[in-house]
């Protein structure tokens, strides 16, 4: 009698633990769009500072392998015809003496990765000007700035 009842309390245990992982589940999956569109919007919004009316944020790049989960791009579309090829805008997690920041750097295979800034600063700003330039000749970004073409050229199998 007592093992029918242990038995029924861990079936009845089970099934709320299972219930609660299928909410997570679904609320992760429902929050990846949203999370996607505001990460398109930031790269956006960050290149927009620095090249004003220039690019429009287009489509996630896919990325496979091990940096996939700090970092994302996307196709900018030039408005402007000028510039040919392909323009990526790329978020990357970096950690710095600030904690972890949200870099942004613009990518073109004729030129090359350049950084942009970090998505989190306004860059008219002063204390957070002087941050970004602080950091622009760091070692976490300029290691990123060499990561990058690599990572897109090569559909993200770099394991260094």
């Amino acid at each position: 009698m007592e093992t029918k009842k242990l038995a029924i309390n861990l079936g009845f245990f089970l099934a709320v633990m299972l219930l609660l992982f299928s909410l997570l589940a679904l609320m992760v999956f429902c929050a990846k769009d949203t999370w996607d569109k505001r990460l398109q919007k930031r790269v956006a919004q960050t290149i927009e500072r620095l090249y004003p009316g220039e690019y429009v944020a287009g489509n996630k790049v896919p990325l496979q392998g091990p940096h996939a989960t700090s970092m994302a791009a996307y196709e900018l579309v030039p408005v402007s015809s000028q510039t040919t090829g392909p323009v990526y805008g790329v978020i990357v997690r970096v950690a710095t003496l600030f904690g972890p920041l949200p870099a942004v750097f613009r990518y073109t295979p004729q030129v090359g990765t350049e950084f942009i800034g970090f998505a989190v600063f306004d860059s008219h700003l002063g204390k957070e000007a002087a941050i970004t330039e602080s950091l622009r000749n760091s070692m976490q970004v300029a290691r990123w700035k060499k990561r990058i073409p690599r990572l897109l050229g090569s559909e993200g199998k770099d394991y260094e």
